[in-house]
């Protein structure tokens, strides 16, 4: 015989659970079919504790689809049939044995509708709504904890006074009454609550949403993303894709000018390449120029030092033949000829350091074709005779 609850171990899921108590049942079953009717009082009492047991189990079982729930309820009217036949088995025969029967019996209560509404504490969750922020928001929020903490939509609504405040409170309390479930009460409460131009006034929110200038490309796709899922139908990923790719910044847009993107997931990587480089650029550092602590400095930057030139003056070829006026003075002559080369009559170097051939010129003045004797402007006649 049997003796032994078989116990799922961890966090079994809602199939397993019931299939552990079907188990449970059929040992059970076997119990009574074998009664000890010379032990009657503490056989009874003994088989009678394992129902209750498992009638606790089913009570908490939750979040089952329909082919579970069509078991579970197979399940109930077995255990209710399996109480049935030990209250049969055992009928008090002496006051003292009713009176302890009746002392020691727990009657467990009814089963829920596929609920158990003690097991469920909403205020532990921190959320309520009050009816001033986002509705949506707000159920977005409790569709997370719903599936996280493994609940069904009838433990939600039996326990939704825990989920309002405020004026949202004082809304619920005039309608639960008139409630049918909870797909229901997020009907009525998006009705309420909701904008009645919302869907209008939405898309103007997703159009007018452009990027910060300190906001990463991921974060503001994502944020895009979550507007998106707010519309009563998501639009495509190629419509999506053209008004994120609008709303970025101008130095990403000027980044993707030439770039053909086909996928949000293909212009969130392309972006966060072009964010890493320009993280890299206004990281970079020159590098350093002192060399004291340097291990390798034959390796070290070194900065070029280039030997001083004659700044190269580009004018005009009549402008750079030696002047024949009058009017020009020694200093004036001197100022242009040390602007040329006084060789091949061309800018950017020296006499000294010309490549032609050498050319008859006055070393003073950079007159062609004359000596500082035979000069007419440098020789020592002529300086006497100004």
């Amino acid at each position: 015989m049997s003796s032994k609850i078989k116990i799922e171990s961890g966090f079994a899921s809602p199939g397993g659970i019931i299939s552990t108590l079907s188990l449970n049942l059929a040992d059970l079953q076997e119990d009574i079919s074998k009664f000890d009717r010379q032990n009657a009082c503490n056989e009874h009492e003994r088989i009678h504790t394992r129902l209750l047991h498992v009638k606790g189990r089913l009570n908490r079982v939750s979040a089952l689809n329909s082919e579970q729930k069509s078991f579970w309820l197979t399940l109930v009217q077995q255990h209710k049939q399996l109480c049935s036949a030990l209250d049969v088995l055992v009928a008090p025969t002496t006051t003292s044995e009713a009176h302890i029967q009746t002392s020691t019996r727990t009657e467990p209560q009814e089963f829920d509708d596929f609920t158990y509404r003690n097991n469920l504490h909403l205020y532990k969750w921190n959320l309520t709504y009050n009816g001033e922020t986002s509705v949506l928001d707000f159920l977005e929020r409790v569709e997370e904890l719903r599936i996280a903490r493994n609940h069904s939509y009838q433990q939600l609504f039996h326990s939704a006074v825990e989920l309002f405040s405020g004026q949202a409170l004082h809304w619920y309390r005039a309608v639960r009454d008139n409630l049918n479930g909870w797909d229901d009460l997020v009907k009525k409460l998006k009705y309420t609550f909701l904008p009645c131009d919302y869907e209008h006034r939405l898309w103007d929110e997703i159009r007018n949403r452009t990027q910060g200038t300190d906001e990463k490309v991921a974060l503001f796709v994502s944020l895009m993303e979550n507007l998106f899922n707010r519309l009563s139908h998501k639009p495509s990923e190629h419509t999506r894709l053209d008004i994120i790719r609008r709303n970025l910044l101008p130095s990403f847009q000027q980044a993707l000018a030439l770039n053909d993107v086909f996928s949000i997931q293909e212009l969130v990587r392309i972006c966060r390449n072009i964010e890493d480089v320009n993280d890299r650029i206004q990281r970079f550092r020159p590098p350093p120029t002192n060399l004291a602590h340097t291990l390798e400095p034959n390796l070290a930057y070194r900065k070029l030092r280039f030997p001083s030139r004659i700044s190269a003056v580009e004018t005009d070829l009549t402008s750079l033949q030696y002047p024949r006026s009058s009017e020009t003075t020694n200093n004036d002559v001197c100022a242009v000829a040390q602007q040329l080369c006084w060789n091949c009559r061309k800018s950017g170097h020296r006499a000294q350091q010309c490549t032609l051939p050498p050319k008859m010129h006055c070393y003073r003045c950079g007159a062609p074709d004359v000596t500082v004797r035979t000069c007419s402007k440098c020789s020592g006649n002529a300086r006497r005779g100004n």
